[in-house]
């Protein structure tokens, strides 16, 4: 069977004993391995669902100060009276960081999941560093504002001017439920 004296039996015997050291490591692997019993698989099973309920409480615990914070960002007033306090936000900055407001155009409403999203573009004028003091003022918790883009171009080549596009949205909560309204965020009649 095995004869490595032979030319002709050198590859069929390399096969053959290949073959007894696999079929001999399958052997010893399947008497040292040790088989999970019931209760080994019941253990498991019971970390994984602690487990599982412990990411679940943590993570209601997280949605209900995240619903916290949002609340504190969110605008209870109305449409117009949101536009108007936002633009007296703007205008008081603009004054205190000595920037020119070119333009304040409030955007197109959109109804999102459970908000109200009232976007404003903002064009502003002056020095470079007034303009980011006003987009920090802007995006801080206390404007409740959130800051979509910021663009920046140069005003005049003569100084260290620049005008900037600020987008930022106010958002208020949605207080009649999305199915009254229809695609277009028009209200059914």
């Amino acid at each position: 069977m095995i004869n490595f004296k032979n030319q002709q039996d050198v590859a069929p015997s390399v096969i053959i004993l290949c073959s007894i050291f696999i079929m001999l490591g399958t052997l010893i692997y399947g008497l040292a391995v040790k088989v999970p019993t019931s209760l080994t698989l019941t253990k498991g099973r019971m970390a994984s669902k602690k487990k599982l309920e412990h990411d679940i409480k943590t993570a209601k615990a997280d949605s209900v100060t995240l619903a916290q914070q949002v609340k504190t960002r969110l605008w209870t007033e109305k449409p117009d009276a949101i536009t108007a306090k936002i633009l007296g936000k703007v205008t008081l900055l603009a004054k205190q960081y000595s920037l020119g407001v070119t333009a304040f155009r409030p955007q197109k409403q959109q109804i999102l999941d459970g908000v109200t999203e009232l976007p404003y573009n903002i064009i502003v004028t002056g020095s470079f560093p007034s303009v980011q003091k006003v987009a920090r003022e802007l995006e801080s918790s206390s404007a409740r504002l959130a800051l979509r883009s910021l663009q920046f171009a140069s005003a005049d080549s003569a100084t260290s001017s620049v005008s900037a596009t600020l987008n930022v949205s106010a958002f208020v909560e949605l207080k009649e439920t999305p199915a009254s309204f229809s695609k277009t965020g028009a209200k059914k009649l």
